[in-house]
């Protein structure tokens, strides 16, 4: 995985699914932001297992979560999260 300066993701392995490159983009974030997955998770208001599993793509974040995930690192909630009609394999 490469990005530039501001995080945004050089490459992407669309083999993988299209929601890699958000939960590369979501995970650069966080770390860029020196957060750890608990204090995310209690800023959520779910459990730690619970946002590791949503940021590693394998349940999806609910409207609320990425509205507030957008208030925390304030980036536009499109900054983060891609609409499902621009992700691949889900056309």
């Amino acid at each position: 995985m490469q990005c530039n300066h501001n995080g945004d993701i050089l490459y992407s392995d669309s083999s993988t699914g299209g929601d890699k490159y958000m939960q590369e983009k979501l995970i650069i974030i966080r770390s860029r932001n020196k957060f750890t997955k608990k204090y995310v998770a209690e800023y959520l208001g779910i459990t730690p297992k619970q946002y590791s599993a949503k940021e590693n793509g394998q349940y999806p974040f609910d409207s609320d979560e990425m509205f507030l995930l957008s208030k925390l690192f304030d980036k536009k909630m499109e900054d983060i999260f891609l609409p499902r009609s621009n992700q691949n394999g889900d056309k």
